[in-house]
């Protein structure tokens, strides 16, 4: 996968000197961000692909080394424009002052009747079946959803100083809390829990084998040394 801040709207596909068109053009109106199947978690189900189906529970390597996240701009129920990088890459996505339509009066409301904010803060993150090899991409904007991606990858930095090799085998689960709103009720969130954990290897052998581009590995950041008797409280 690319670790460059990338750019995809519904324009027209501009070509560079000995490019591929078709390569070109797939990669304009459908960034390899998203892989296989979208996953998603709506009012406590899990849901897959265009037609919503209920995903069968079952274990999902995560692949937090290809974490991708930035802003989808969204017009008429549609992702219109996206701006994306690898969380791998260092490279911060561009801060929401940043991407225009800044009008409030001319943004689309929400199923509550209130005016939404087209530009949706957004993380991807690319997942295989243990046992299966079926990829999904999960698809992380709202505040729950951030949070379990963010868990996750806590533990998974955790992880890596030790076994940087090593991809989060995970169940797919729920959680939640109660709105500050009480007329909205009790929240329910995405919830993974760790249950192991893959080789890289081979989360990327089966990307390859499905026709997409392997994500870059970046070398964990060696822990400090322990040569001291007090623990450092940070």
């Amino acid at each position: 996968m690319t670790s460059e801040i990338i750019k995809a709207t519904t324009a027209a596909v501009a070509l560079a000197d000995g490019a591929d068109p078709f390569q070109a053009f797939a990669d304009a109106v459908a960034p390899q961000f998203i892989v296989g199947k979208l996953l998603k978690f709506s009012k406590g189900d899990w849901i897959s692909g265009e037609y919503n189906e209920p995903v069968e529970q079952k274990a999902l390597i995560a692949g937090l080394h290809a974490l991708a996240t930035g802003w989808v701009r969204w017009s008429n129920n549609k992702p219109a424009e996206t701006i994306m990088t690898t969380v791998n890459s260092r490279q911060v996505p561009p801060r929401r002052h940043e991407l225009g339509h800044d009008d409030e009066e001319a943004w689309e409301a929400d199923d509550r009747g209130q005016k939404k904010d087209p530009w949706q803060f957004t993380t991807y993150l690319p997942m295989i079946g243990a046992s299966d090899g079926e990829i999904f991409t999960f698809s992380a904007s709202s505040r729950g959803a951030l949070d379990a991606v963010g868990k996750l990858s806590r533990t998974y930095a955790a992880h890596r100083r030790r076994a940087p090799s090593e991809l989060p085998i995970v169940a797919l689960g729920s959680s939640g809390y109660q709105h500050p709103r009480r007329e909205y009720g009790f929240i329910k969130t995405p919830l993974f829990t760790v249950s192991g954990w893959a080789e890289v290897a081979r989360f990327n052998e089966t990307m390859v084998a499905a026709g997409y581009e392997p994500p870059d590995i970046e070398e964990a950041p060696a822990p400090p040394p322990n040569d001291m008797d007090d623990d450092i409280p940070f």
